[in-house]
């Protein structure tokens, strides 16, 4: 056991559901006998009786609110959750990276000029959507201690990066969500949703940016119009742009009639009831590091049809514990939706090999601990 303090400071909280990943790692952390710090924003909901010590310091960071009024909120939450954690005796601050912009560079500065030694997890190598300015990506770097990577893939490419250079690094993947979240009948999850009982339901969810390829799946489902007996439910946040371009390509391939989009926040408790509805998850990515919903679903017992990124593959043991197309391949995806559709009573067996699989692969106390020992690695580090 160690007796080492470690905060994890996240703006991110229910924004695209990370307050699921905060909360098993620290769980994973606190069971190894560290104290462990969790800095969120007030609405996160991960807060309460866990074994860790939770402070609301962020405020309500994303919304409708003017830019410059939300930037002081973050700004005023980091100065505080970073003091905060100075104050309660941390060594190392864990911070999460899914962009490098002037709000990253600030957050791992300042914990080091209090003299604490940095963690970042790399959720993304490379910004997706709008990458920033390269320099703020080199400092954000730059001042870390060490690095944690969540799978062969991206270890791969951010050695390849100059910003690399001899820090400690570790391979640590992310955690199932099988303990924390109970799976939903699926005729019980349909009802909640307004969903029709009978047929094959595919489901997109979450993030539908480009590189997520739902373009690619309104492209494959198009060819399938003279098919009876499935539906396509899209779900998750959309920006207005978004959901106007999806509709139109809706429109485009006659999809109407196929296909149901709610395109709005997902609490936890829906999130639960689309995942349980589905009879099959659909991850159509060109381009990713790793996908929360790929291991929400295999969590969930659900079949997941993933593109043969190797991150993607790596999650689902290379076709054991889910299916495969190619990626940015619409031909390739219409026969797996297609192959699914014939081979529907077997779906549920898949779940059950994906579920089997993250319980065995994808434990958070097995994560803690390797986490852990990497902390203690970063703080004995002379850099």
């Amino acid at each position: 056991m160690s007796e080492t303090t470690i905060a994890i400071i996240d703006p991110l909280g229910k924004h695209g559901g990370h307050h699921y990943y905060i909360d098993g790692l620290a769980r994973g952390l606190s069971k190894t006998g560290r104290r462990v710090l969790v800095y969120v924003p007030t609405f996160t909901g991960v807060t309460g009786c866990e074994p860790y010590e939770a402070f609301a310091s962020f405020g309500q960071l994303y919304g409708s609110d003017p830019v410059l009024l939300r930037g002081w909120r973050y700004l005023r939450g980091l100065i505080a959750s970073t003091v905060s954690a100075k104050w309660r005796g941390a060594s190392a601050v864990s911070h999460h990276m899914f962009h490098y912009g002037l709000r990253e560079v600030a957050a791992v500065w300042l914990a080091r000029i209090l003299g604490m030694k940095i963690v970042l997890t790399l959720h993304d190598v490379e910004s997706f959507g709008q990458p920033g300015p390269r320099l703020f990506r080199a400092l954000v770097l730059a001042g870390a201690t060490g690095f944690i990577l969540h799978n062969r893939f991206s270890m791969v490419d951010f050695e390849r990066s100059a910003e690399a250079g001899g820090k400690p690094r570790a391979i640590i993947p992310l955690g199932h969500y099988a303990d924390r979240f109970p799976q939903r009948q699926r005729a019980e999850a349909r009802a909640a949703l307004g969903l029709p009982k009978e047929p094959m339901i595919f489901l997109f969810f979450g993030n539908s940016r480009h590189e997520k390829g739902l373009d690619l799946l309104f492209e494959a489902c198009a060819e399938m119009k003279d098919r009876p007996g499935w539906m396509l439910v899209v779900a998750g946040k959309m920006k207005p742009h978004q959901l106007s371009h999806h509709r139109s390509l809706i429109d485009r391939h006659g999809l109407g009639d196929f296909t149901r989009v709610d395109a709005k926040h997902v609490s936890d408790e829906e999130a639960l009831a689309y995942y349980g509805a589905a009879d099959l998850v659909v991850v159509p990515y060109r381009r990713t590091y790793e996908s929360g919903v790929t291991i929400m679903a295999m969590s969930l017992s659900r079949a997941v049809l993933v593109s043969n990124l190797e991150p993607l593959v790596e999650s689902v043991a290379g076709g054991e514990a889910g299916l495969i197309f190619e990626s940015d391949n619409a031909k390739a995806l219409l026969a797996r939706l297609m192959q699914a559709m014939e081979e529907r009573p077997s779906l549920d067996s898949i779940g059950a090999r994906a579920h089997a699989h993250v319980i065995a692969t994808r434990d958070w106390a097995k994560i803690g601990e390797k986490t852990g020992q990497f902390v203690d690695e970063v703080c004995s580090s002379r850099r």
